[in-house]
């Protein structure tokens, strides 16, 4: 029986575990070193989680190979007689943190650290994180200056950046290698990464402006996110765009200025943009 169960193919053992209860998933580890090899790869636990239609995140991939209980409030608890080794316990936990919708942009208004200004006059950007700055950028609470609030506030309560005359640009790099090691594994196995980009941005009442967004690669390919001529007036507007992709890394870069002035920021208020990723299966 061993040796027929060895002479299947890998895919179809490791197919066939992803159905087997989790509770004997982990006590499958030691029936031999084919299983063993099959149980400590890191899709076979993805595929698992996505058959019992629970999201890997920190909670469960926390606890899961030190239980023996049933689920409560789907995390699993309690202390396993066997730990799941290192390598595959700090992997999942990576794959948990990559794929948890947090924003991979930091800094993203240029506020970090920012005193609120106590008057509706802009003051100086935080620039860390931010890399390739150009141009004349500022920050400004939401004052209702020029533009409406923003639709998720109801008072002024967010700081947010200003472009103005001349072409303000700005980039930041990411590189979802460092905090997933065996991201690469997981793209020849059958993955891809599934990127949602998302922004708000608003012109002023009396100046038309422009904006752009786009992902460059490190050979320099180039993912178009926006490119947007905006007419003066007051509302703010949602841009987003999915794309799926295999490239680990990349820079996000945008770009906003007026076209009527010849000083001050009078270019797009940019708020929050931001950049989150899933890994998902190939279709």
């Amino acid at each position: 029986m061993e040796k027929e169960i060895d002479a299947l193919p890998h895919e179809i053992v490791a197919k066939i575990l992803s159905f087997v209860p989790i509770d004997n998933l982990i006590e499958l580890l030691s029936v031999c070193k084919l299983w063993y090899a099959i149980l400590t790869d890191i899709v076979v636990w993805i595929k698992r989680f996505e058959t019992e239609g629970v999201y890997a995140g920190p909670d469960i991939l926390k606890h899961v190979w030190h239980t023996k209980k049933d689920w409560d409030d789907k995390v699993y608890l309690g202390t396993y007689k066997r730990k799941w080794d290192i390598k595959g316990q700090e992997t999942l936990m990576h794959y948990s943190k990559l794929n948890s919708c947090s924003n991979f942009l930091e800094n993203v208004n240029m506020d970090k650290g920012v005193k609120v200004p106590e008057s509706a006059a802009p003051v100086e950007p935080n620039r860390e994180k931010w890399i390739e700055v150009q141009g004349d950028w500022k920050i400004e609470i939401e004052d209702n200056k020029g533009c409406d609030f923003h639709p998720s506030s109801t008072e002024p309560s967010e700081m947010h950046s200003v472009t103005s005359y001349m072409s303000c640009e700005r980039a930041q790099e990411i590189d979802f290698t460092t905090l997933f090691p065996a991201l690469v594994h997981l793209l020849n196995k059958g993955f891809i990464l599934k990127v949602t980009w998302n922004v708000w941005v608003a012109p002023r009442y009396d100046c038309e402006c422009e904006y752009h967004a786009k992902i460059i690669y490190p050979d320099n390919s180039e993912v178009p996110l926006k490119d947007e001529q905006i007419a003066a007036g007051t509302a703010w507007r949602n841009f987003s765009k999915i794309f799926l992709t295999k490239k680990t890394s990349f820079k996000y870069y945008e770009m906003g200025k007026d076209k009527k002035f010849w000083a001050g920021h009078y270019g797009p208020k940019i708020l929050n943009p931001t950049i989150t990723v899933k890994i998902v299966p190939l279709k």
